[in-house]
C-alpha cells in the first residue's frame, strides 16, 4: 500500500466502510491499494477518517470512537454523510457472533454477509418491538442491501478448525467434521443487530426461534441502517455464547476485510449506483479480480499472497479433472426427452412469408441495442389459435441464429416452445428453465462454473433452476441474450406469471436480455414496459396467407381459381391453420376431378376452426371405431405414445385379431405413421425429435374436443361420461395386448429385447392400472377388474421390463402392495380383501403403506388408511381426518436406497421412514406403542425429535410419552433433536420438561450440543 498526497475533494469519495473497533479498521486499512492524505471535516463532525483507494474506488474508512452499539453507530453514519455527500456504496465490516446449525455450517473464521430473507431485508433489529400476551413482537424492518447481492455464492475453502478453547469443560467439546478445504466460507442471510452483547446460547436460541434462520449477531448495523442502506459483512470470531475466544478476533476481522474488498472489486467505479451492487459478481474476468488476493497478515492469519482462496461465489473446489467431469454430468442431466420436440415439429415458414415482420417498427425497436433495455425488454406476439404464431417464432429463431453467425458477435440466443400435448416437462417452467439453462451453458462453456454449487445427483427443482439461470445471465459479459418463448398459453398461468417476474427482474442495462413471447390473447399478464403486436390484425400477415395460397393451392389458373383464392382468404380471418387444412381439402377435391365442385365445397366448409375440425372428423364414416380409439389415446394416455406404441395400441382395441401375426420388426416407423395419419384423419402427427411421439397437429384440436362439446358431437355414443368411458376402453386395450399368446415365453428375455419385440408392452403393463384407476374415478366400476386381475402375468411382465433388481416384485406380492406403489387410490378404496396395509411383505418397502409413502401421494396414503380403519374396532376415520393438519407425506428415506428392515420395531420404522400421517394413524390404532423401544433402546419420541416430526411429538406427549427416557447410551430425545439441529423439536421437548443438562455416555449434554450444532 502506498501513501499519496491528496489532490482530491470530499466529492470524489463514493464508498464508505464503517468499523466498530480499531483492529477491525486496521484490517480494512491494510487492504487499501493506496492511502490518501487527510481532508478537513465539516463543522461538528467528530469522526476520524482514513482515506484511500480500493479496487479503483475512492474509499472513506470510519470507526466508532470507543463506544459500541446502535447510538454510536448512528452518530458516525450521520456525520460521515454530511462530510462526504457523494457516498454511493456503504459497507459495515468487522467481527460478529455466528450461529451454527444443521443448515448452516458456520465456523470460526467464516464470513456472514447480510442478505434479504423472507420478510426481512438482511438485518433484523431483534430488540425493537413490544411485549404482547403472545410474547415479544418485532416492530418494523431495516432496508435491504442492493438486489444484485443476491447472486448465489458457493462455499469457501477453509483450513482453520475451531479453537481448543481451553477455558471450557473439555468433556463438552463437540467434534466437527473436518472440511476438505482450508479457506473461510461465506454465508449469505439474516444478521441480528441490537444494543446487547449476545453471550448466551439460550437467548441465542430464543431469538433464532422468534426470527428464523439467523446467521450472526452484532451491535452496530441497526443504528447505521436506520439512516442509510448498508451491506453488513461480519467475520465470525465466536458463537454468541459463553465460550468466547478472543484469539479468533484478528483472523475474523481480516476475513471480513478481505471479503469487503472482494465484493467491492466487482463493482465498476464508473457504474451508476441505482441498485447495481455486484452486478457482475460471478464474473471470472473482472478488471480488479487480481487485486482481491492480498489478505491481512496478523495474529492467527497466514499470508496467502496471490494464491489466496478467499473468493466469493466459488463452490466447493475439487480437482480440475473431477470438476470438469461433474460439470459435464450436470449439464447432460439438464436435458430431457422431447426437449426440443415442439420447436422441431413446427413447420418452417413458407417461402415469402414472415419476412415482413423484420421490417416492422416494433421489431426493429425491440432489436435495437441502443435503446435502453427498460424501454424494449419484451416483445409479445399475440394471436388467435392457429394464426401462425409458432411458425413466426421459429422463423425469428432461425433468422437471429443466422444473424449471429454472420456477424460473429458474442450474442446468445436461447428458446423454448411450450407444448401442452407433450410430457410434463414440455408444458412446465421446470422444463423451460432446464432447456434454457442447458442452451446457455452448452453454448457458453465459461458460464458452466455456476454448476459447481450443485451436488451431483441432486434432483432439479424450480428454485434451484431459477437461481442457476439468474446467475448464468448475470455472469454473461459483453453479450446480449435473446430469449424466445412460444405458446405461453400452453403452460399453467401461475407458472407463467412467476416466469415473467423472474425474467423481468433480470433485465437491466448490464444484462442486455431481449425477450420475445408468443401466446394466444390469454393469459392476461401485465408488464410494465414492452412492445405488443396482434398478429391477425397486421396487413402483412394477410399478404403471407395470399403468398401461401398462390403456391400451395393447386387448382389451376383462371377466373374461377382466383375467385376461390380470394374467397378462401377472406373466410380465413387471419387463421393460418384454417387455411392449411382447407387447402388440403380443396387440393384433394381438384385431384379427384371435381374442379366444378370447388366453389360449393369452399362454401360448405365452416369458417370457424373448431367447426372445421368437426367437419373433417365427420366427413365420412370410414373406420369410425379406429378414429375414436386414436383420438382417445392421444387425449387420455398417461404419457405421449411413440409411433409404434400407438400403432399397436389402436390395433389392440380395433383390430386385435391381427395382433398375433403383427411382429414389430415387420413394420417400419413409416408404416405406423401412415396408419395413424389415416385413423386420425390428418389431425395427429409425430413430433420431429430423437424419440418421436404422437400429438395433435395443433393445440386447438384438443381445445375443440375437450373445452367445447366437440367430442360429444363427433362421438355421441359415449354419452356424457367421456373420460370414464375412454379410460375404460384404453384399459381394455392394455389387457388385450398383455394377453397375447406370444407373451407367454418371455422368462429368459432381456428388457431391451422385449421392448424391441413388443413396443406397447411396457406402457400396457403400467397403463393398465392407471386407466383402471381413472375409470373408477369417473364412476366406471372396477370391482370385477380387481377380482380378475391377471396378478402373476402382470408381475412377470413387470419384472422382465424392470432393469433394476431392487425394484422388482416377488411372486407373492399382494395386490394391495402393487396398487399402493402404482399410486391408484380409487382402486384401493374398493379393494375387497381385508389385508392390513401394515402387514409386512417380502418387498422393497416392506409394508403397503410405506409403498404408498414412496409414491409421494397423500391421496393414496389416506385411501389405504381409510381401508385400514375398517379393521380397527371403534376407530372413526372421519374424526381422525378432521384432526389432521397439512403434513408432508413423502417417504423420508432416499427412495433409491431405502430398504425395509423386518427386524426393527414396526412403529419405529414408520416414524423414521414414513409420513407423520401414517405414524399418527398407527399410534391412534395401537396406543400401547407410545414408549416402546427398538433394539438400540430408542423410543418413538427420540426418532420423531431427530426427524423434526413435531406434530407426532405432540400426540406422543398427549398419550403420556416419557420425555426423560434414555437409550442404551444414556441419550434422551433432547440429545437427538440437538444433535440434528432441529430447533422446533428441541423447544417442544424443553416445554415438556426435558433436562438441557442431562449427561449421556461421553459427557455430552444437550445444551452444549445445541450451542455448536444449532
Amino acid at each position: 500500500m502506498s501513501k499519496q498526497p491528496h489532490a482530491k475533494t470530499h466529492e470524489d469519495y463514493t464508498v464508505a466502510i464503517v468499523c466498530a473497533i480499531e483492529f477491525e479498521m486496521s484490517a480494512v486499512r491494510y487492504m487499501l491499494d493506496e492511502e490518501h492524505g487527510r481532508l478537513p471535516s465539516t463543522q461538528g463532525d467528530s469522526n476520524d477518517y482514513i482515506l484511500g483507494q480500493l479496487c479503483g474506488h475512492n474509499v472513506v474508512l470510519a470507526w466508532l470512537p470507543g463506544n459500541q452499539g446502535k447510538s454510536a453507530a448512528a452518530i458516525v453514519a450521520t456525520n460521515l454523510d454530511r462530510t462526504f455527500p457523494f457516498i454511493k456504496w456503504r459497507f459495515i465490516a468487522g467481527i460478529g457472533g455466528g450461529i451454527p446449525s444443521a443448515r448452516n455450517d458456520i465456523r470460526l473464521g467464516d464470513v456472514v454477509v447480510s442478505m434479504p430473507e423472507g420478510q426481512y431485508g438482511g438485518v433484523v433489529q431483534y430488540d425493537l418491538g413490544k411485549d404482547t400476551d403472545a410474547g415479544f413482537k418485532l416492530k418494523g424492518f431495516l432496508s435491504a442491501p442492493p438486489s444484485r447481492l443476491r447472486a448465489a455464492v458457493g462455499r469457501m475453502r477453509s483450513d482453520h478448525r475451531f479453537s481448543d478453547n481451553k477455558q471450557c469443560d473439555g468433556a463438552q467439546i463437540v467434534g466437527r467434521i473436518p472440511r476438505e478445504h482450508d479457506a473461510p466460507e461465506v454465508h449469505y442471510g439474516l444478521i441480528a443487530s441490537g444494543d446487547r452483547v449476545m453471550r448466551s446460547a439460550v437467548q441465542r436460541g430464543i431469538q433464532t426461534q422468534n426470527i428464523g434462520d439467523i446467521l450472526c449477531f452484532e451491535m452496530e448495523a441497526a443504528g447505521l441502517m436506520t439512516e442509510f442502506p448498508y451491506v453488513v459483512i461480519r467475520g465470525i470470531s465466536h458463537y454468541a455464547d459463553s465460550h468466547e475466544n478472543d484469539v479468533w478476533q484478528y483472523y475474523a476481522a481480516a476475513a471480513a476485510a478481505a471479503c469487503t474488498k472482494e465484493l467491492l472489486s466487482y463493482l465498476d467505479p464508473e457504474m451508476p449506483t441505482e441498485d447495481k451492487l455486484l452486478a457482475s459478481i460471478t464474473s471470472r474476468n473482472h478488471p480488479y479480480g487480481s487485486a482481491v488476493h492480498s489478505t491481512f497478515t496478523g495474529r492467527g492469519v497466514h499470508q496467502t499472497g496471490n494464491g489466496s482462496d478467499l473468493h466469493l461465489n466459488s463452490p466447493v473446489p475439487t480437482t480440475a479433472g473431477s470438476k470438469s467431469t461433474t460439470r459435464e454430468q450436470l449439464l447432460e442431466s439438464l436435458q430431457f426427452d422431447q426437449i426440443d420436440a415442439r420447436q422441431l415439429s413446427v413447420k418452417k415458414a413458407h417461402a415469402k412469408t414472415c419476412r415482413w415482420f423484420l421490417k416492422t417498427s416494433l421489431y426493429q425497436k425491440w432489436e435495437n441495442k441502443n435503446i435502453p433495455a427498460v424501454d424494449n425488454q419484451f416483445l409479445w406476439i399475440k394471436g388467435k389459435p392457429g394464426a401462425g404464431k409458432s411458425t413466426l417464432m421459429k422463423f425469428l429463431l432461425e433468422h437471429i441464429r443466422s444473424r449471429i453467425r454472420q456477424q460473429k458477435n458474442t450474442d446468445v440466443i436461447i428458446s423454448f416452445f411450450f407444448n401442452a400435448r407433450g410430457n410434463d416437462l414440455e408444458k412446465s417452467t421446470i422444463g423451460l428453465y432446464r432447456s434454457l439453462l442447458f442452451q446457455l451453458l452448452d453454448g457458453r462453456p465459461e458460464l458452466q462454473h455456476v454448476l459447481d454449487a450443485v451436488r451431483p445427483g441432486r434432483q432439479w427443482d424450480l428454485d434451484l433452476l431459477k437461481s442457476l439461470f439468474e446467475r448464468a445471465i448475470q455472469a454473461l459479459e459483453n453479450a446480449s441474450v435473446v430469449c424466445l418463448i412460444d405458446a405461453l398459453d400452453e403452460c399453467e398461468e401461475a407458472q407463467i406469471r412467476d416466469m415473467v417476474d423472474v425474467l423481468n427482474g433480470l433485465v437491466n442495462e448490464e444484462n442486455r436480455l431481449q425477450i420475445c413471447f408468443a401466446s394466444r390473447h390469454y393469459p392476461h399478464i401485465t408488464i410494465q414496459t414492452g412492445l405488443s403486436v396482434i398478429l391477425e390484425n397486421q396487413s402483412e400477415h394477410e399478404n403471407d396467407i395470399a403468398n401461401y395460397l398462390s403456391t400451395t393451392l393447386r387448382i389451376g389458373q383462371g377466373r374461377l381459381a382466383e375467385q376461390i383464392r380470394t374467397d378462401l382468404q377472406k373466410k380465413a380471418s387471419g387463421v393460418f391453420m384454417w387455411v392449411v387444412l382447407v387447402v388440403d381439402i380443396l387440393n384433394k377435391e381438384y385431384d379427384e376431378g371435381g374442379k366444378h365442385h370447388l366453389k360449393e365445397r369452399l362454401q360448405q366448409l365452416p369458417s370457424d376452426l373448431h367447426n372445421l375440425f368437426q367437419s373433417i372428423l365427420l366427413r365420412d364414416s370410414k373406420h369410425q371405431a379406429g378414429l375414436l380409439l386414436c383420438i382417445q389415446w392421444v387425449l387420455f394416455a398417461k404419457q405421449p405414445l411413440t409411433t409404434k406404441q400407438l400403432y399397436f395400441a389402436i390395433l389392440s382395441g380395433f383390430e386385435s385379431q391381427y395382433l398375433a401375426d403383427c411382429h414389430s420388426e415387420d413394420y417400419s416407423e413409416d408404416d405406423a405413421r401412415k396408419y395413424i395419419l389415416d385413423k386420425s384423419k390428418g389431425l395427429a402427427e409425430a413430433t420431429k425429435s430423437k424419440n418421436p411421439t404422437i400429438q395433435f397437429i395443433h393445440e386447438s384440436v384438443r381445445d375443440f374436443l375437450l373445452k367445447g362439446d366437440g367430442f360429444s358431437k363427433v362421438f355421441p355414443q359415449l354419452g356424457t361420461n367421456i373420460q370414464g368411458q375412454s379410460h375404460e376402453a384404453l384399459k381394455q386395450c392394455c389387457l388385450t395386448y398383455m394377453s397375447m399368446q406370444s407373451l407367454s415365453d418371455l422368462n429368459e428375455s432381456t428388457c431391451e429385447s422385449v421392448n424391441a419385440q413388443f413396443p406397447f408392452l411396457n406402457y400396457a403393463n403400467g397403463g393398465l392400472l392407471y386407466h383402471a384407476n381413472q375409470a373408477q374415478v369417473y364412476k366406471i366400476c372396477q370391482q370385477h377388474f380387481l377380482t380378475t386381475f391377471p396378478h402373476l402375468e402382470w408381475v412377470e411382465h413387470f419384472n422382465i421390463l424392470e432393469p433394476h433388481k431392487l425394484r422388482r416384485y416377488t411372486s407373492k406380492v399382494s395386490l394391495l402392495y402393487i396398487l399402493a406403489e402404482a399410486d391408484t387410490p380409487a382402486l384401493i378404496s374398493i379393494q375387497a380383501g381385508r389385508q392390513s396395509c401394515f402387514e409386512v411383505e417380502d418387498e422393497r418397502y416392506g409394508l403397503p403403506i410405506l409403498a404408498a409413502a414412496a409414491a409421494k401421494s397423500h391421496t393414496t396414503t389416506l385411501a389405504m388408511l381409510e381401508l385400514e380403519a375398517q379393521r380397527v374396532s371403534g376407530f372413526s376415520f372421519e374424526k381422525f381426518c378432521t384432526q389432521l393438519r397439512p403434513i408432508p407425506d413423502n417417504l423420508n428415506a432416499d427412495s433409491r436406497s431405502f430398504s425395509f428392515n423386518g427386524k426393527q420395531e414396526l412403529f419405529h420404522q414408520l416414524v423414521e421412514h414414513g409420513s407423520e400421517t401414517v405414524s399418527l394413524f398407527f399410534l391412534s390404532a395401537n396406543p400401547y406403542v407410545v414408549d416402546s423401544k427398538n433394539k438400540n433402546g430408542k423410543t418413538a419420541l427420540m426418532i420423531a425429535a431427530a426427524n423434526g416430526h413435531t406434530i407426532l411429538m405432540e400426540e406422543l406427549f398427549r398419550r403420556g410419552a416419557n420425555v426423560s427416557e434414555k437409550n442404551r447410551k444414556g441419550r434422551t430425545a433432547l440429545h437427538s433433536a440437538s444433535s440434528e439441529g432441529v430447533l422446533a423439536a428441541a423447544t417442544l421437548l424443553i416445554d415438556h420438561g426435558a433436562d438441557v443438562s442431562a449427561p449421556a455416555q461421553g459427557g455430552g449434554r444437550p445444551l452444549h450440543i445445541a450451542a455448536h450444532n444449532g
